[in-house]
């Protein structure tokens, strides 16, 4: 990479691309995790921002160009994946690829028609598609393409080890005061994220997220990649290897010194913060993570005698701080895993486990959708769990679930491609590279083992880091690697060219100029394809900026007393969810939301008849677009049920319950006003 040579215009573009996938990095977990739609639309728009600078970097080159083309052909693959689940296909391919889902939306056509029949109008049918929830698919198509942008853009933007060095430094330090933050919002007893946002579904709030597990993730990541920047600095090989403890004693008084202090601070306040979240899945996945860096660091040859002991001593100092933070909490947290170990099988999680390889049988080839588990669960959902889980606390699973074997398959590829680049070349690193790459693994083996227990990497900012994590490891051997030199055979010019070992170089199956034709086409290619998803992402945005304001009105509307300002807040409440509905349909959830707040106030009789009579309308809309969107989950056909029962639609209503009923594992936990506690 840093052989080719550049022009001033490509620096500038590389440059803008780098560090707007960085921004997308950094300010992902302060915008509460991205969780919320709006946020993670605003990151995926930054990212795609960078994605096409680099691509237009890469389409005005004279020698363009991609690094590490396997890789990065596999994370398309995946991309080609999930696009392909949520496609309308013919239902003679549906039936073929995942008969689940042809006979689940065969169930939904048909309650459909049942309701066209009886009002004598005509129902739009649902597509076939390979997903169970086409719409939640297509919201994971725009992660999908954020994550693998920002990982392409940084391990082709950086050609040097200083741009390599500068982001990643760059985003230690926000984690560095996100620590600090979390730290001081913990003990301030506040009850909102950052004392200033009140998030709809409350949990275990820890500094900007909204459960201190995937807080705890997040911290893991983060101190692997300060360990990696701790350990590389040029200062810890030459501190300890002064003969002189004199030498040693004056250099405290030193610049670097001071610097070097602030590191180590840096990356034992970030550890020791996860410990504090008391998160057992966090604790234990870094524990695991610091053994085997220690393991690496005494059995390997090549590590040299200072990082030894510069890794067991950040060992014990995360020790220490973990124990000052929160010792009694810690202790009680770990105590409980006793619990588990003795009924592994009565565990919420295992359940839950269980139950995602049971909705991976249903649908094997092509699973349920990207996205699409949380409408597909309650298919299958243990009555034992009694709330409606989101995720399967089980990221391996759900992603066995959700992509099948043809995504699993896919995703486990591009895995052993990058664990094989990282094996094969480790050995051959020069010492700095090999400590940095050997920091960044601890945060990535962490998020692996975490991955076994929760959740994390569904929150945008947790998968947005772990590409970072991923392309940094990738830098820092591609920048830095130095393949041993083959013994010489000193012989007579004449006799080396009259030998033939049989062996032949391997070459490009493209060269020259046809090369540059395809590389160049592919660079505009795709770079048409983001401007067109930008443009449906800015829609979407829009869309969700208009259901954070009916919520905003439905607070409003709860909390006035005025009939008049009433009135006002609820038709101004109808235009946004109009725009809700128009602009962000893929959003079920939130159109089932803007349902159930529309149906109360159709009850309100404070409100004039025909303004109950509009929202009723705009209800029903709501509630259809909702069901259609995610036609296998039973909670948009229960909101459209009590909808019609509202109304006095006896006939609609019961024949949309029935469809509810007929969409979770137990028929007798769906009633029409009766609501479960999943809900």
């Amino acid at each position: 990479m840093g052989a080719t040579r550049t022009s001033k215009t490509q620096s500038v573009l590389q440059g803008v691309a780098r560090w707007l996938a960085t921004a997308a990095v950094i300010f992902s977990p302060w915008l509460f995790g991205s969780s919320e739609p709006w946020a993670y639309l605003m990151i995926s728009g930054l990212a795609g921002c960078a994605t096409m600078a680099w691509l237009f970097a890469v389409a005005s080159a004279r020698t363009p160009d991609f690094v590490r083309p396997t890789l990065s052909a596999l994370l398309l693959l995946l991309i080609v994946v999930a696009v392909l689940q949520m496609l309308p296909l013919p239902r003679g391919v549906v039936s073929v690829l995942n008969p689940f889902s042809a006979t689940i939306t065969d169930s939904a056509n048909s309650a459909l028609s049942d309701l066209a029949a009886i009002g004598d109008t005509e129902s739009e049918s649902v597509n076939y598609a390979l997903s169970l929830s086409p719409s939640a698919t297509w919201r994971s198509v725009w992660l999908l393409v954020a994550y693998a942008g920002v990982l392409l853009v940084l391990i082709n933007t950086c050609r040097h080890w200083q741009h390599m060095s500068s982001v990643a430094v760059a985003v230690v330090v926000s984690g560095f005061f996100m620590a600090l933050v979390a730290l001081v919002h913990r003990f301030s007893g506040s009850y909102n994220i950052l004392w200033v946002h009140e998030p709809r579904h409350h949990g275990s709030i820890f500094g900007p997220f909204t459960n201190r597990n995937h807080f705890a993730a997040h911290a893991n990541m983060l101190f692997g990649m300060a360990l990696g920047l701790f350990l590389s600095s040029q200062h810890i090989s030459e501190i300890l290897s002064w003969p002189s403890w004199r030498e040693r004693i004056a250099w405290l008084s030193s610049r670097s010194a001071s610097r070097i202090a602030l590191a180590a601070f840096a990356v034992v306040l970030i550890g020791g913060t996860s410990c504090a979240t008391a998160s057992r899945g966090g604790m234990l996945s870094l524990a695991v993570g610091l053994t085997l860096a220690a393991v690496v660091v005494t059995r390997h040859r090549s590590v040299t005698p200072s990082a030894r002991i510069a890794v067991f001593a950040i060992n014990g100092l995360v020790l220490v701080i973990a124990l000052w933070l929160a010792r009694e909490e810690v202790f009680m947290r770990l105590a409980m895993l006793a619990t588990v170990v003795e009924n592994p099988m009565e565990d919420l999680r295992t359940i839950a486990t269980g139950d995602t390889l049971r909705l991976y049988l249903r649908c094997p080839l092509s699973g349920c959708g990207f996205g699409a588990f949380r409408h597909a669960y309650t298919i299958v959902q243990t009555p034992a769990l009694s709330d409606r889980w989101l995720h399967a606390h089980n990221d391996w699973a759900q992603l066995l679930a959700e992509g099948g074997w043809l995504g699993t398959v896919t995703f486990l590829g591009a895995l052993i491609v990058f664990v094989r680049y990282i094996v094969t070349r480790f050995v051959e690193l020069s010492d700095r590279a090999r400590l940095y790459v050997l920091g960044v693994c601890v945060g990535l083996c962490t998020i692996a083992l975490h991955s076994i227990v929760d959740y994390s990497l569904h929150k945008p900012g947790n998968a947005l880091l772990l590409c970072f994590l991923v392309a940094q490891a990738i830098l820092a051997i591609h920048l830095r690697h130095r393949p041993q030199e083959k013994a010489v055979r000193h012989e007579h010019a004449l006799l080396r060219s009259m030998q033939h070992d049989g062996r032949r170089t391997r070459r490009s199956w493209l060269q020259g100029t046809t090369r540059k034709r395809v590389m160049r086409g592919l660079a505009i290619a795709a770079l048409a394809l983001m401007s067109l998803l930008m443009v449906l992402q800015s829609r979407a945005l829009r869309g969700e900026l208009a259901l954070t304001r009916f919520f905003y009105l439905e607070r409003q509307a709860e909390k006035t007393d005025d009939v008049a300002l009433l009135e006002a807040v609820v038709t101004r409440a109808l235009d946004e969810g109009e725009l809700v509905r128009e602009l962000a349909p893929h959003n079920a959830d939130g159109l089932a939301d803007v349902t159930a707040a529309m149906l109360a106030w159709t009850l309100d009789t404070r409100l004039p008849r025909e303004l109950r009579t509009r929202v009723a309308t705009r209800a029903i809309e709501s509630a259809m677009v909702s069901v259609k969107g995610a036609p296998s989950d039973y909670l948009p056909w229960l909101t459209l049920a009590r909808t019609y029962f509202t109304l006095g639609m006896w006939d609609h209503a019961e024949i949309v319950l029935k469809q509810a009923r007929h969409l979770v594992r137990h028929r007798d936990q769906v009633r029409m006003f009766a609501a479960p506690a999943d809900e």
